[in-house]
């Protein structure tokens, strides 16, 4: 049985260089969970770069790296707290 120190939180980021996006929307279209949406901006080519949709939950899949030709989105992850700290998080997500 885990205990309180075995437990790990990934922050996940995800970063969008919309002056790269062309607007194909392959990120968008087959994003698992559906995390990012058409923004209503325009970049300085005219395209619509992809948002993220706040309330969706990135499980960092990568796919959407993968998928665009423009190598216009990428994402991290590393190892944001450990132990009773993560617990703490946890607790203050849930509220």
């Amino acid at each position: 049985m885990p205990t309180i120190e075995d437990i790990v939180i990934l922050e996940d980021k995800m970063y969008i260089l919309a002056e790269q996006c062309k607007g194909c929307s392959f990120c968008i279209e087959f994003c698992p969970k559906h995390v990012l949406v058409v923004s209503e901006e325009f970049n300085a080519k005219g395209y619509h770069p992809p948002g993220i949709d706040a309330k969706a939950n990135c499980s960092n899949c990568k796919l959407c790296e993968l998928l665009c030709p423009e190598f216009a989105i990428y994402s991290t992850d590393y190892s944001l707290r450990k132990g009773a700290a993560a617990r703490n998080g946890l607790e203050e997500g849930q509220q």
